[in-house]
């Protein structure tokens, strides 16, 4: 068993069956040849009585001479109907016989109609072209016999290189892909190095002294905002369930109170930041709370109200709360003024940029991958595809040639 590869499959074939095709193409060519000579004689006739002028002016004459050119030019629109094959093949050559046998009937039905109005001056130009449809008739029934006896084999031949064609196709669109593949995994795995690469010089960077010493402020702001937001964390709940009272329920503490309670709770870093703090207002809210918790209206468990009260007696030591207040103010304004400082901003920047960079090869990686797994899904689909059109092909071939081969990629 030969080995042929699929980009020499079409030419080996040719090679194999050339010597009993050949013939019969020629044949079949030499068919078609004088039936197109014959369509071309009456072209040239019908043109000629589409060109006729009249010898006189007379009504009779002109009349006569207008019935030669619009037959003329019906008979050469017929011919323009009919198209030579520009290759032979069975689909072309059958397609060519139709086109013959349609040009037979319809001449023959315009000549039913036209040829009794001619002048007898036309007989020898109607002789000519019956002459030549005679041929056409000949040639086309003696393509048909070819067709029907000889050509059936070569069709065979031609169906196998029409699926050789087929397979070559495939098996060029799969190194296509196989190449695509690589190029992409190539670029994938450059965009991961160049990813890393930033990833390496953001820690650096990170680690430079001006940023460690800015992320070591961060941490003391982080530190005392933590201090306060514990103190207050307690008092959420609670807080949440007396918004939730009834209007009769809300009365038996301020409402001015209430909302000023929410503020703390919600953001007690920001709130104690602002200005300095009204603790008689503070803790009138916090007292009338406490009385709440301690007489049960607020439903809550028991380890809730006991952590609350624990918090509103902590937050109530004016000096404790000051000290939390003036620790976090001390600690953002050194931040903020350190961050401000023209070197920081400049590896701010400079940290910036390496983010956008990186989530930029973040976003290539992730588009990347989605086009490998498309791109290798349609080569399984044509790996498959090309499998089956092997198998298929390498049968017929031992069909028709009697020749075992094994068709191999490109």
């Amino acid at each position: 068993m030969s080995e042929v590869k699929s980009s020499d499959l079409s030419q080996w074939l040719e090679s194999l069956i050339a010597k009993d095709i050949k013939p019969i193409r020629e044949r079949a060519s030499y068919l078609v040849s004088r039936s197109t000579d014959a369509l071309n004689n009456i072209q040239k006739t019908a043109t000629a009585l589409s060109e006729e002028v009249a010898s006189s002016t007379s009504a009779a004459e002109t009349s006569k001479t207008d019935i030669a050119k619009n037959f003329g030019i019906r008979i050469a629109g017929l011919v323009d109907g009919v198209k030579a094959p520009e290759s032979i093949s069975y689909e072309t050559l059958t397609e060519f016989l139709n086109s013959l046998r349609k040009f037979h009937a319809e001449l023959i039905y315009a000549g039913s109609i036209w040829i009794r109005k001619l002048d007898p001056r036309y007989r020898e130009t109607i002789r000519k072209m019956e002459l030549s449809l005679r041929e056409i008739r000949t040639y086309g029934k003696m393509l048909e016999e070819h067709l029907d006896r000889k050509y059936l084999t070569v069709r065979k031949y031609e169906t196998l290189l029409r699926d050789a064609e087929t397979i070559k196709t495939v098996s060029r669109e799969l190194a296509r892909i196989e190449d695509e593949i690589l190029r992409v995994k190539d670029e994938k795995d450059s965009t991961r190095s160049t990813r890393e690469q930033l990833s390496e010089e953001r820690r650096k960077l990170e680690s430079s002294q001006k940023l460690a010493e800015l992320s070591a402020l961060q941490s003391k702001v982080d530190q005392a905002q933590g201090d306060i937001v514990g103190l207050f964390r307690p008092l959420e709940k609670p807080v949440e369930k007396l918004l939730k009272l009834s209007e009769r329920e809300k009365q038996r503490l301020n409402p001015t109170a209430a909302a000023n309670l929410s503020d703390y709770v919600t953001d007690p870093a920001e709130k104690l930041s602002r200005s300095n703090i009204n603790y008689p207002e503070l803790e009138s809210a916090l007292n009338g709370l406490q009385s709440m918790l301690e007489r049960n209206v607020i439903d809550l468990k028991d380890s809730r109200v006991r952590a609350a009260l624990k918090s509103i007696s902590l937050i109530k030591d004016q000096e404790r709360l000051e000290q939390l207040r003036e620790k976090y103010l001390e600690a953002t304004s050194v931040y903020q003024k350190a961050s401000q400082s023209e070197e920081v901003r400049s590896l701010h920047l400079k940290r910036d940029e390496m983010d956008s960079k990186r989530n930029a090869t973040e976003e290539m990686v992730g588009r990347l991958d989605r086009a490998l797994f498309s791109i290798q899904a349609r080569k399984e689909e044509l790996s498959k595809r090309f499998a089956q059109l092997k198998d298929g092909m390498e049968k017929s071939i031992k069909e028709v040639t009697g020749q075992s081969i094994q068709i191999s990629n490109l």
